[in-house]
């Protein structure tokens, strides 16, 4: 029971990591669509690896491929003479209407008092680690959260990093 929950812990602190530091942005380049490409034969496909475009591996009945493009890749398509079918036309703007939690961005204080809740208030299976500052005097901090906190155990690990965002002024957006 405790390893479970360990991992519940480790899950929940990954997502609210993962949803903090990406809820000012949604990732996608400026004018990027997801197009639907039916694949018809392999000199189709090797047209289009030659692009070098975002793919998603399109599964068993390779059928078609959904790729991640910019107007300017999608005018390369175009000048191949290959067909498309525009299912997705502003991904940006189709990122910021599916996040419901867009309004759970936590600034840089908040993640630091949560971490601090979390190995005050669990100190059987969480530790915090301070490895240094930041430029702008910022903890560099990494959570422990191990049935047996204080033990380096030889068993699977899982390590999140949520340190993708740099620089980025609390309150900005």
């Amino acid at each position: 029971m405790k390893k479970f929950s360990t991992l519940f812990y480790l899950i929940v602190l990954s997502f609210i990591i993962t949803f903090s530091l990406n809820a000012q942005t949604s990732g996608w380049r400026k004018g990027e669509k997801q197009i639907r490409i039916p694949v018809s034969n392999q000199e189709q496909v090797n047209l289009l690896h030659s692009l070098k475009l975002n793919t998603e591996f399109p599964g068993p009945a390779f059928d078609h491929i959904t790729a991640f493009v910019t107007p300017t890749e999608l005018d390369q398509i175009e000048a191949l003479g290959i067909p498309y079918i525009v299912e997705i036309e502003n991904l940006n703007q189709h990122s910021m209407n599916s996040q419901p939690l867009l309004d759970a961005y936590h600034t840089y204080q908040e993640i630091i008092d949560l971490a601090d809740s979390l190995a005050t208030n669990f100190p059987g299976i969480c530790k915090k680690f301070i490895f240094g500052y930041s430029i702008e005097n910022r903890q560099l901090v990494a959570l422990k959260i191990s049935d047996n906190v204080a033990i380096d155990e030889p068993e699977p690990e899982v390590i999140t990093d949520g340190s993708k965002e740099g620089r980025r002024q609390e309150g900005a957006s």
